[in-house]
């Protein structure tokens, strides 16, 4: 790997990675990864190991193959009673999740994820983009028409919308009392379990403890604020303090700031090779460990380090990660907007599917996202671009259909819009006072408030910022007495 006049990466004569050999001339795997990254937008084909043979004669001859033989030995098999719409419809749409998975594996762009391989990932951004186009059908239909595609599509059959779903029936108890029974009905619910594991997994997606634990206050907000719509947000006390935020989503968080700090701390070599020249018996050393261990390492992503956002160094920095925080937030919002809105019971495999593709998409997403806003990428990356138009066109979808829910259409109460309102005004006030104070100087000169030539007061910067800071969350905790008690 060389580079030319005009600074970009070359391969040198015989071939190799560009990460091999990056890994020779970087001091650290951090460095080599950071350079690899810098160029990645370059390339439409990059790979960690060796050059990629991508196959594609094969991949098409074997895609064609599969279409064929189960066009014909379907129509063989269907007999003289044939089969239902449901059926026809879900054969088709697998036929054509199966074909365009195929082209997107073979075809489409690399992203900056390279572990397992990025065939995997372009797989994942192929499932990204169907989901998306499904997305799009559903909303230029009526509400009743959206509803009878989920059902066709759906892998189990949805007759009627049952409220009584146990996963509902567990969040929607009215038994507040703090005992041993209410107790351990909320600790063996399936809901502490998707907490625990929700929030793990955001912490090894954001990799910023301080992030995380304010998206975390920042939901169980969102559920006290948009209970008059949703009756599953309504909450004992108890359970939405101590269970989810001080319980289940801390101990996620935890968990997974400890797997990030434990995994970038072992000494992985990613690459299978050593800088320095091996003696015998560090070759014998090496030659020795089994190599189910090694492929279980090849399986682990390249880096684990925690990202850096630094989100109050520059105002762009800022709008990135506000930007971050409230597309997380409408992805969780919209599971339950969606759920309601075209009557899919939770324990239906589509919402499934949906958690498992998003997350799926999100490690890449947010890569590129970190990526893009350190100045690395100079434009967005295919995954957040695909997680962007899927956030917007989910929230598209939730606005339209709430037009024709009586539900969805309940004005929110004053007590509910005076806090976020008084929230809104002084965190706008942070934010320009910070940024202001930081670009002039005269913002940061100590204000001596006197009377009679006495000093009084002494307004420093710093004391502005806290009352600020205060003065915005203060009003969010009138937001408690939505509990139940």
């Amino acid at each position: 790997m060389m580079a030319d006049s005009e600074g970009k990466l070359t391969r040198r004569r015989g071939g190799g990675s560009p990460l091999r050999e990056l890994r020779h001339e970087a001091p650290d795997r951090r460095t080599a990864f950071q350079r690899y990254t810098e160029h990645a937008e370059e390339s439409f084909r990059s790979d960690l190991y060796e050059s990629e043979k991508p196959r594609s004669i094969l991949f098409l001859t074997l895609a064609v193959a599969i279409v064929i033989y189960v066009a014909f030995t379907r129509d063989t098999k269907a007999g003289e009673d044939g089969y239902d719409l449901r059926s026809n419809a879900q054969a088709a749409f697998m036929a054509g999740t199966a074909f365009f998975c195929v082209y997107g594996a073979v075809q489409f762009r690399d992203s900056l994820m390279v572990r397992p391989h990025p065939m995997i990932w372009r797989v994942i951004h192929a499932l990204g983009v169907i989901y998306v186009i499904i997305l799009c059908v559903l909303l230029v239909q009526t509400l009743d028409s959206a509803r009878s595609i989920v059902r066709l599509l759906s892998p189990q059959e949805i007759e009627t919308f049952k409220p009584a779903d146990p996963f509902v029936q567990a969040s929607t108890v009215n038994h507040c009392e703090l005992s041993w029974p209410s107790l351990h009905r909320q600790l063996t619910s399936p809901w502490m379990v998707s907490h625990f594991l929700g929030w793990m997994g955001k912490m090894c997606l954001f990799r910023d403890v301080k992030f995380v634990m304010v998206a975390s206050g920042l939901f169980e907000l969102a559920e006290l604020t948009l209970q008059f719509i949703i009756p599953e947000f309504k909450e004992c006390w108890w359970d939405s303090l101590f269970l989810d935020f001080l319980g289940a989503n801390l101990l996620g968080i935890i968990i997974g700031n400890f797997l990030i700090k434990f995994l970038n701390s072992r000494n992985y070599d990613w690459l299978d090779e050593y800088v320095e020249p091996e003696s015998p018996s560090t070759a014998a050393t090496r030659k020795s460990v089994p190599k189910i261990e090694r492929y279980i390492d090849m399986l682990m992503p390249f880096s684990w380090s925690e990202y850096r956002w630094q989100f109050f160094s520059t105002p762009a920095r800022f709008m990135g990660a506000l930007m971050m925080m409230v597309g997380q937030l409408a992805i969780d919002l919209n599971s339950f907007f969606l759920l309601h809105m075209l009557q899919i019971p939770v324990s239906n495999r589509l919402n499934h599917m949906r958690l498992i593709l998003i997350a799926l998409l999100s490690f890449p997403a947010l890569s590129e996202w970190y990526a893009y806003t350190t100045g690395v990428m100079h434009r967005l990356g295919p995954n957040i671009w695909l997680s962007l138009c899927l956030i917007i066109v989910e929230c598209l979808i939730v606005l339209k259909f709430s037009l024709s829910i009586e539900q969805f259409q309940r004005l929110p109460p004053l007590n509910i819009v005076l806090p976020w309102l008084l929230c809104i005004l002084f965190a706008s006030l942070f934010v320009v006072f910070y940024y202001q104070s930081r670009l002039r100087a005269w913002l940061s000169v100590p204000l001596n408030i006197t009377l009679f030539g006495r000093t009084l007061m002494v307004i420093t910067r710093a004391r502005v910022l806290a009352i600020l800071h205060a003065c915005a969350l203060l009003p969010l905790i009138a937001l408690t007495w939505h509990w139940k008690y």
